[in-house]
């Protein structure tokens, strides 16, 4: 499976997954949060959360 994204969309990656027929979870939910929300110029890590749930209709990513 190739997940990659051209352009680096934000999202695109669960787009991407919430598409793939195979896969038995969707993407409901991506948030960022942490010092990647603030200007500061150096970021010790990202900090993401991810909701994702078994089965029945597909998300929208």
């Amino acid at each position: 499976m190739n997940w990659s994204c051209s352009g680096r969309q934000p999202g695109c990656g669960a787009q991407e997954i919430n598409n793939d027929g195979e896969i038995l979870h969707y993407v409901t939910e991506v948030r960022v949060f942490g010092s990647y929300l603030t200007e500061i110029d150096d970021l010790g890590d990202l900090n993401v959360a991810i909701k994702m749930e078994q089965g029945g209709s597909r998300g929208n990513g």
